[in-house]
């Protein structure tokens, strides 16, 4: 029984310790079983402070190379594997390269995906002392006004014959810069109703000579007009008369405001009888309309004629008590048609097709008078925008300001207050595009907010248009010239040593030609980067020594920008170089060479490069990624109901050792409707080691919904922009309908020890009132845990199974050896036996 007994302690004490052991293995370390199961998942992030993240910029576009410093008190190397890219819920595939720079510092680089989406989430993981973290940052990717025509090209290809003639005429205007310019204008020339084969509306006419840049149609188009504005000094008017027999006719002219007339007497023989019209006496005294009354005896039809070149039109008397009449306009408007009477968006549209096509003379009388008469009839943003456009006038520049809504759309007019796309575009574009020398400093400070708050209101919303309203907006809002230039680069970060080289491989992944500057050290060289070109080039490090034989930090500058435009766009690469000592310290300036390689090299560079990379280390201090210009504090974070406002004070700090100027403070796209303004939204300047206070006031407008996205800072410095962000995250709730306690609108307020399962509203006397039912809450990887305590019990249940289980026959000799050694015990002595 010795055996047995001891055998079933045995298992019982290896039960007893093992259920302590799990309990205090899930009492004690429940967090790092939390941390471990989340990082596994990688789902939602859990902040980590032995993990700090930094870009090397604000915001990127898509297809771009992000830089990424990672700084991290950890125990175990990051690797690729520690490193993901999600996009909302879910990950997405990158390859990601990795630089250890110290012990605790890495440097991260990667293309982003093509999307053109708002951004996405990095997560980096780490083992830090405490257990493991998961550290995640904000990508910003802005929508780009490349990719808006790309999406519009690929919608428009092949469809011409399908489109209204509005809608290819703006079509064209917007891909004039692209390969569909030939196919549109073949297009347009072979349409029985274009504007070059059949008379077309005065905003056609317009619009036409704007989109195509065949000079045949700018001169067509541009003798319309010209035919079309209510000059009457411009062509000849002619009285045409068809009478049944001979007959005597009067006509006056007359101008009753002026208390100008004359008088004609007509004799008319049978058919058709022309009159010239002289309107010269009412020309001079400026008169702006001409009536002209015509009174016959007997029955007639009676036309006027306006011939201009080409141009032969008869107009339609009107007839009342058979007298026939009809008004010439001569106050330099146009109107929706040929001769028609004045419109004021018609004659904005004339003006600024001759405009746009530098025909526009503000000495040429007829042109001075439209805009003139146009200043004073404007109503709507449109109009508005135009005269603001051709004049700079700071009166039609604060119309415009008040009537921008927060969210950057303008409306059609103050009496129709909504979005309308071609206002605002015409606003965006008088904005964009007018002289800087006509207007004052204060107004081009102002002018670049509005721009700033109107740009990613279009960007947002571009998908949601329709056709006319792309076209609208690529034609005026977006120029192709403002198509972003973007470049991939690699590496992110480089190493190298004295005496030695490395490449640097440049890939054009946007839609335009790059003109590019990189400068190392006081050495420079240029290049063009053709659309979708690769490049490669070879730096020669000279002989650099130091005293110590320290590790230089240095950066590789790229400076580039479209062909077409002159906007700077910047890379900053870090750039080790690792010294050779000596006993005299000095720096010798590097030789750079360019040399083109070929394709089929390039893979032999990055793996020779890479597994250099993987071995070499420094103890630089030193962060690689500038942040001497940054918000100080970490990130905005706000819980308001829908109709309430908060407001913020960070601290924008310049910690070069210049001043930085013209620094501007915008928003994300993805903030609109909710940021009602940032005060001040420009600075002129913050000197060195200065901080400024920036105010940002919200205002829950919008849906409610959690808000995410950044407030951002970009300036000029050395003359290379530069940019900080602050990451904003706002949970907007709906506002409470009724101001009721928790109870009255049925809810209740769980205990500490209780989480809510259903909604968590607003009420009377609480913030946090569940609309559902309160239940115990579970510790975090319980669920797990009872799980693990299971199977593990299971498995001692099996053993102890499998232990207490002997074969039979075992069993049997076991009791056989029992009862012999019980009879040997007490077996009597032969004696007694006897």
């Amino acid at each position: 029984m010795r055996y047995k007994y001891n055998q079933d302690s045995l298992i019982i004490l290896t039960l007893v310790l093992s259920f302590i052991f799990i309990i205090n293995i899930f009492s004690a370390n429940a967090a790092i079983i939390a941390s471990v199961i989340d990082a596994n998942a990688i789902g939602a992030g859990e902040a980590g402070s032995c993990i700090e993240i930094n870009l090397g910029k604000a915001t990127y576009f898509p297809r771009e190379t992000v830089q990424i410093e990672i700084d991290a008190d950890i125990i175990k190397d990051i690797l690729s594997s520690d490193l993901f890219l999600f996009r909302k819920d879910r990950r997405i595939p990158i390859n990601f390269f990795i630089s250890k720079i110290t012990k605790n510092k890495f440097f991260i680089w990667f293309d982003l995906p093509s999307s053109d989406i708002s951004g996405y989430v990095l997560k980096v993981r780490g083992v830090c002392k405490d257990g493991l973290h998961v550290e995640s940052r904000n990508i910003i990717v802005e929508k780009t006004i490349a990719s808006s025509y790309k999406t519009f090209e690929t919608e428009i290809k092949d469809k011409w014959l399908y489109l209204s003639l509005e809608n290819h005429i703006l079509s064209a205007g917007a891909l004039a810069h692209t390969e569909l310019a030939s196919e549109a204008l073949n297009a347009f020339t072979e349409r029985d109703d274009s504007c070059i084969n059949k008379e077309c509306s005065t905003e056609f006419n317009a619009f036409t000579m704007i989109s195509f840049k065949d000079s045949l149609i700018r001169q067509k188009m541009q003798k319309n007009l010209e035919a079309s504005q209510n000059i009457i000094d411009k062509g000849e008017w002619k009285l045409k008369i068809t009478s049944q027999e001979a007959q005597k006719c009067n006509v006056t002219l007359y101008n009753q405001n002026l208390n100008l007339s004359e008088k004609i007497s007509l004799n008319l023989i049978q058919g058709i009888n022309e009159h010239v019209l002289h309107l010269s006496r009412f020309s001079e005294a400026q008169a702006e309309t001409i009536n002209i009354l015509l009174e016959c005896e007997k029955d007639i039809d009676a036309k006027i004629i306006f011939i201009e070149g080409e141009i032969n039109r008869e107009f339609s008397m009107i007839e009342q008590n058979f007298k026939f009449s009809f008004s010439i306009y001569n106050n330099g408007c146009w109107g929706d048609n040929l001769k028609t009477s004045c419109d004021a968006r018609a004659s904005a549209f004339s003006l600024l097709a001759l405009a746009k096509t530098n025909k526009f003379d503000l000495n040429n009388p007829t042109h001075s008078k439209a805009l003139a008469w146009l200043k004073e009839n404007s109503r709507s943003v449109e109009e508005k925008a135009v005269v603001y456009y051709l004049t700079g006038n700071k009166e039609e520049f604060e119309w415009l300001l008040n009537m921008q809504s927060a969210e950057g759309w303008w409306p059609l007019s103050y009496e129709k207050y909504q979005p309308d796309i071609k206002s605002s575009c015409l606003a965006l574009f008088a904005l964009k595009n007018i002289k800087a020398e006509n207007i004052s400093a204060e107004e081009i400070e102002k002018k670049r907010l509005l721009i700033n708050k109107a740009q990613p209101w279009f960007k947002q919303q571009f998908n949601k248009m329709n056709t006319n309203e792309k076209a609208f907006t690529l034609l005026f809002a977006f120029s192709s010239k403002e198509i972003e230039p973007v470049l991939a680069i690699w590496p992110g970060v480089i190493k190298t040593k004295s005496s030695g080289r490395f490449n640097l491989i440049l890939q054009n992944k946007g839609t335009v030609n790059i003109s590019l500057d990189a400068r190392l050290l006081n050495t420079t060289i240029r290049i063009k980067l053709p659309t979708e070109a690769r490049k490669n080039i070879e730096f020669n490090i000279p002989l650099i020594t130091t005293t110590d034989g320290r590790t230089i930090s240095e950066d590789l500058i790229l400076d580039y920008n479209s062909v077409l435009d002159n906007k700077k766009y910047t890379y900053n690469i870090p750039t080790l170089i690792f010294t050779q000592k000596s006993e005299k310290e000095y720096l010798e300036q590097p030789t750079i060479s360019e040399e083109e390689l070929n394709l089929t090299e390039q893979q032999k560079i990055i793996n020779e490069t890479q597994s250099e990379w993987e071995t070499k280390t420094t103890e630089l201090n030193e962060s690689l990624i500038q942040r001497n210009f940054k918000f100080i504090e970490h990130r905005i974070m706000k819980n308001i109901s829908k109709g309430e406002s908060a407001s913020e004070t960070v601290k924008l700090a310049n910690l070069f050792n210049k001043d930085i100027e013209d620094i501007t403070i915008t928003y994300s796209s993805t903030l609109i409707g909710l940021i009602e303004r940032i005060e001040p939204s420009y600075i002129d300047k913050i000197e060195s080691k200065e901080k400024k206070d920036i105010v940002i006031t919200i205002l829950a407008i919008s849906i409610p919904r959690l808000y995410e996205g950044n407030i951002i800072a970009t300036a000029e410095y050395n003359g290379r922009e530069i940019s900080a962000s602050i990451p904003v995250l706002v949970d907007v709730a709906p506002a409470p309908a009724i101001e009721k306690n928790c109870s009255e609108i049925g809810g209740a307020v769980c205990k500490e020890d209780e989480e809510c399962e259903g909604d968590l509203t607003t009420a009377a006397d609480t913030f946090s009132c569940c609309i559902g039912e309160c239940k115990k809450k579970e510790a975090k990887g319980k669920t797990i845990g009872l799980i693990i305590i299971i199977v593990i019990v299971i498995a001692l249940l099996v053993i102890l199974a499998f232990l207490r289980k002997k074969p039979k026959k075992e069993m049997k000799e076991f009791l056989k050896e029992a009862t012999q050694q019980y009879e040997k015990r007490f077996q009597r002595p032969p004696s007694i036996r006897r």
